[in-house]
């Protein structure tokens, strides 16, 4: 077992990414439970998803060509669409997933995510992007996982600073 539950395969797929996409401009960030174990919750990952814009799951299928086992096209299963994408690397299945989209109720189709922003954390020396908990959880209900959103949140809850007064204990 390796960082945080993460098998070694893991690790190896993780890093091989982050060597292969540091400076090449793509804008990637790994969510879902890949992500969640980076983090310390205990969650054995089936798979390491990468989120993208559209260009950049094009970039990384060619960056990563060798290891490409679904070649990235605009694909939609259900009330998801994206440019979707697989690799396989050591054994571990990595899905690129560009510019996702979910279909709203009224029919509409809109950004899976809203906000973008991404988090760094330290693996081996390598920084490795990731989605911010806070749009973890806001991804989780909005795909119905609740019981995982509420793991998320408890997470959020934990690693939250506790405030502290710095008044002292005889002024008014």
């Amino acid at each position: 077992m390796g960082f945080n539950g993460l098998d070694p395969p893991f690790i190896d797929a993780l890093l091989l990414l982050h060597g292969r996409l540091e400076g090449s401009g793509v804008r990637w960030a790994v969510m879902g439970s890949v992500s969640h174990a980076l983090r310390g919750l205990d969650i054995r990952p089936r798979d390491i998803d990468v989120f993208t814009d559209e260009e950049g799951a094009y970039e990384i299928e060619r960056l990563m060509g060798e290891y490409v086992s679904r070649r990235v096209s605009f694909s939609r299963e259900g009330r998801i669409r994206s440019h979707f994408g697989e690799l396989n690397v050591g054994g571990v299945r990595v899905e690129i997933i560009g510019d996702m989209e979910l279909l709203s109720e009224g029919g509409g189709w809109r950004p899976f995510l809203d906000d973008d922003q991404i988090q760094f954390i330290e693996l081996e020396g390598a920084e490795i992007p990731v989605r911010s908990l806070e749009q973890e959880v806001e991804a989780n209900m909005r795909l119905g996982r609740h019981e995982r959103a509420e793991h998320l949140r408890a997470l959020i809850d934990r690693n939250r600073p506790v405030s502290t007064s710095t008044k002292n204990a005889d002024e008014p």
